[in-house]
């Protein structure tokens, strides 16, 4: 008589392999999606990540296998964020991932890893910030959160603050609330992908402030770096644009100020040079 493990690793390799071949990536044998087995539920203390959901519908089954197994083999879209498709906990999404998924759900192995997307815990990320007291009042700009969306604000009547104030979620929503519209809405991986420059940027070095323009005010690029105990976000210079101009030499940092730009369509005048 075969030895269980064998006739077990053998079956698994084979779901794998018809899996693989199918062109379109149903499930034949009459056992469902939505199926309850050993269901993993969806942890919001990892910022609503649910690692090996790799089709984000809030469970961990067969059809995660198969979205995978499309995205490894045949190119289809990726999980969104890619990082939740990392059932096994190594840092990667590739042909592990089925896999592992394949011997949780039919062969009683370990659950997918309770941590594989670090959380993101702040919920505004950048913010781009146009300040003019030359002629008349301008506090206008735009922001991005940790669900992706990029509103603008205008017309806040405040005094025009400089970059590197540091500031409470109170008082960025205070300024954020002045007419305040949807711009776009930027997808999680992308969102992820920048979120992870925020820290190298912040090691930059900043260059001299020099003088480059008259009466525009200034243009602040800024990503945020959130303190959770004290509950305060500290500003991470890109870039500063207008009557002085001011970068960051991270290369991380200039990565983020050429994205900030792509959001709103326009081309800060009198950057650094």
């Amino acid at each position: 008589m075969k030895n269980k493990k064998y006739v077990a690793k053998n079956i698994i390799l084979c779901t794998v392999v018809i899996l693989v071949g199918a062109s379109v990536l149903p499930i034949s044998s009459g056992y469902s999606t939505t199926d309850n087995i050993n269901l993993y539920q969806k942890d919001s203390s990892y910022n609503d990540v649910l690692c090996g959901d790799a089709n984000n519908d809030s469970l961990v089954n067969v059809g995660d296998v198969i979205y995978l197994i499309n995205y490894v083999f045949k190119g289809a879209p990726a999980p969104d964020p890619l990082c939740q498709g990392d059932a096994n906990g190594d840092g990667e999404v590739n042909t592990g991932d089925p896999v592992y998924l394949i011997t949780y759900i039919f062969n009683g192995g370990k659950p997918p890893v309770t941590t594989c997307c670090d959380p993101i815990l702040q919920n505004i990320l950048f913010e781009v910030c146009h300040v003019n007291e030359a002629w008349g009042h301008t506090f206008e700009g735009f922001y991005v959160d940790k669900t992706g969306n990029a509103y603008s604000y205008s017309d806040v009547p405040l005094p025009g603050a400089s970059w590197d104030e540091t500031h409470t979620e109170e008082t960025l929503q205070f300024r954020h609330s002045y007419n305040q519209q949807l711009i776009g809405t930027i997808d999680l991986n992308t969102l992820y992908e920048k979120y992870q420059l925020i820290q190298p940027a912040s090691e930059g070095e900043l260059s001299d402030r020099v003088i480059a323009c008259m009466d525009y005010g200034q243009q602040y690029y800024v990503a945020y770096q959130y303190d959770s105990d004290s509950g305060t976000y500290t500003p991470v210079l890109l870039h500063d644009a207008g009557d002085y101009a001011q970068k960051n030499f991270a290369e991380e940092a200039e990565q983020l100020f050429e994205w900030l730009q792509t959001i709103d369509y326009t081309n800060p005048p009198c950057t650094y040079p």
